[in-house]
């Protein structure tokens, strides 16, 4: 019995040797994969102090961009080799582009330096306090003072506008020539290019409803067109203070239906996404286009000899204003861990070399100061600007669902629907909007 023990203590002893030398062969597999990524963290986080680098992220929608922006980087890196910046392109859908930045603010990662629109977008933002206050950085005097307002909220700038754009109806000049057709000046002669273009076998606008925010390049143009010196056209509704079932709306939102009765746009409009529009405009199968002056890149990308003019859009009854449209706003995380090195890369795309190289690529229309692009296309988008010029309605819009709601009522009216039953309902929307807004103050 004595010996039967011995031997199995004797085993036991042999197979705890064993287990500790395998242990040892194989250190990796008594560590756990948390404890594992601890260290390749600790590892990363060793490397940047040892290079003495600062990683800085900056996030924006505009895919269209991706290359411009990716060249405009690699200069910077060059010129600040102690400050690398990781580019995050997300979603061109709006929804999405501030769902995934709010999550990067509220977690503080990933969004050192970031692109937002001026309006409702912007005016959420700063009041979580995710935008960094640039009023006293000095960053304003790189811009043209006429373009700082619409960032500016409380008397404090949080954004800098990049670039500018405005609403048009672009025109092909190969194929208004072969139809004997001139740049269109009113209402009666954007009709008649469509009809003629049609009867050509042309499609006469390219629009793209099937998304709904397109729709708003054609209701923010008729409030310009009618109320031109009345900015504040659009937050009247979302305070009260006007109902959407009200004159000027009414109007408004009437010329949207005749555009469709009168047969400006092609067949199947409210089922043409945005990007399938600017393919048949681009591809000559139809004579227009209506978009915005910052497609005038991307339709030169899909066709370097497509030659057009643009021209804004007349109401029926009431000639054409000229809109300046805000693109993207540049902003900076106020709670930034690498403040130091967000601030430096937003002042070198403050810079006069950064705007020149951004707008000569993207073909949009500089803000800052010194910057002049000679382009054939920016000639174009200036003449839009020569007349009366009035600011984008929408940038005075606190609540983006405010922006939503007139969304889907001009998709309704453009898809057919009746306008005053169209109306009626985009109000009670109104209507429950400033109760809730309204309840949340309370609460």
């Amino acid at each position: 019995m004595k010996k039967a023990i011995c031997i199995l203590l004797m085993l036991t002893i042999l197979c705890m040797l064993f287990v500790a030398c395998s242990a040892s062969d194989n250190p990796e597999e008594e560590v756990s994969e948390d404890e594992q990524q601890e260290g390749v963290d600790s590892a990363s986080e060793r490397k940047e102090e040892a290079t003495g680098e600062t990683k800085i992220n900056f996030i924006t929608w505009r895919a269209e961009d991706a290359d411009v922006l990716k060249e405009m980087i690699a200069m910077f890196e060059a010129e600040n080799p102690d400050i690398k910046v990781n580019l995050e392109i997300t979603s061109s859908d709006m929804t999405e582009y501030y769902t995934i930045l709010k999550s990067r603010l509220v977690s503080n990662e990933g969004a050192d330096v970031f692109h937002c629109h001026a309006g409702p977008y912007l005016d959420q933002l700063v009041k979580a306090g995710y935008c960094k206050d640039l009023t006293d950085t000095g960053l304003a005097d790189l811009y043209e003072p006429e373009f700082l307002e619409i960032d500016v909220i409380d008397d404090k700038l949080y954004g800098l506008l990049q670039t500018y754009n405005s609403f048009a109806i672009f025109y092909n000049l190969k194929i208004f020539d072969e139809l004997g057709l001139q740049k269109p000046t009113s209402y009666a002669d954007v009709v008649n290019a469509a009809k003629v273009s049609a009867d050509a076998g042309y499609m006469p606008i390219a629009a793209g409803f099937a998304e709904a925010w397109t729709t708003s390049m054609l209701y923010e143009q008729m409030m310009a067109n009618y109320v031109p010196d009345d900015p504040m056209v659009f937050r009247k509704l979302e305070t009260g203070e006007a109902k959407l079932t009200d004159e000027p709306y009414v109007t408004m939102m009437t010329d949207l239906a005749t555009m469709v009765e009168d047969g400006l746009f092609q067949k199947n409009a409210m089922g043409t996404k945005y990007d399938a529009s600017l393919s048949l405009f681009a591809m000559g199968e139809a004579s227009m286009l209506i978009t915005g002056t910052w497609s005038v890149g991307g339709l030169k990308e899909m066709d370097e000899t497509l030659e057009f003019g643009l021209f804004s859009m007349p109401g029926v009854n009431v000639p054409a204003v000229g809109i300046i449209s805000p693109s993207q706003s540049i902003c900076v995380n106020a709670k930034s861990a690498n403040d130091e090195a967000a601030m430096k890369f937003t002042e070198y795309l403050s810079s006069i070399d950064a705007g020149t190289f951004y707008c000569e690529q993207t073909k949009q229309a500089p803000t800052v100061k010194g910057v002049t692009v000679a382009s054939p296309e920016l000639s174009e988008v200036s003449k839009l600007m020569e007349g009366d010029t009035v600011m984008l309605a929408d940038s005075y819009v606190q609540d983006p669902r405010m922006v939503s709601i007139m969304d889907e009522v001009s998709a309704l009216i453009l898809g057919g629907e009746d306008v005053k039953t169209s109306l009626e309902e985009g109000q009670r929307q109104i209507d429950a909007l400033i109760a809730e807004n309204q309840d949340e103050q309370t609460n």
